[in-house]
């Protein structure tokens, strides 16, 4: 998976799409560190890490498989979740990331593309199942792709996939994910 260009302009300011499952570089991830739990930026992430996700209704530990950035320019999606009157919660990721999506209703699970998911529709965090308030199409500099055991990644606090839709060797994985995140609604 690879970035291919999509003009914007000119010289340095060309923008590229990310086929893949790419974050933004600021994205938060929680890692075992001396035999802690520390925070730490995607860009400092390193490959056989323990990061934090979820099996079913429990935080858990997943190792990361490969680590790659991608430097350059990159249209994302920005989704914001509201947890209450005066908090959010924000993740930027590319338009072909797949993401883990609950709908409307909060009881139905899927996997969607970025640029496919509407306001309304929630992401599982910490803090339960939180709805997306607003989406924003932005533009960011450099980004990383990051791959797990078990395919899920806990990014600022949001339950994501880090496995694509496309690769067949994915499907098992796949559908262990969506298993593992029918869980109780907080």
């Amino acid at each position: 998976m690879g970035a291919g260009g999509t003009g914007s302009g000119g010289g340095n300011d060309t923008v590229f799409i990310c086929y893949g499952i790419c974050f933004n570089s600021g994205s938060i991830i929680e890692v075992i560190e001396n035999g802690k739990l520390v925070k730490k930026t995607i860009s400092e992430i390193k490959k056989g890490e323990l990061v934090q996700t979820y099996n079913g209704n429990s935080k858990c530990l997943t190792e990361v498989t490969k680590i790659t950035k991608n430097e350059g320019l990159f249209e994302c999606y920005e989704f914001k979740c509201r947890t209450n009157a005066s908090n959010t919660k924000y993740i930027s990721v590319t338009g072909s990331h797949i993401m883990i999506v609950f709908g409307k209703g909060k009881d139905e699970i899927k996997f969607k593309k970025a640029e496919q998911i509407k306001v309304g529709e929630s992401f599982r965090t910490s803090e339960g199942i939180l709805e997306i308030i607003e989406i924003n199409k932005k533009t960011m500099k450099d980004c990383f792709q990051l791959k797990t055991e078990d395919g899920t990644v806990l990014a600022n606090d949001i339950l994501v996939s880090t496995l694509y839709l496309e690769d067949n060797e994915n499907q098992n994985k796949l559908q262990k994910v969506l298993e593992s995140s029918k869980i109780p609604i907080i």
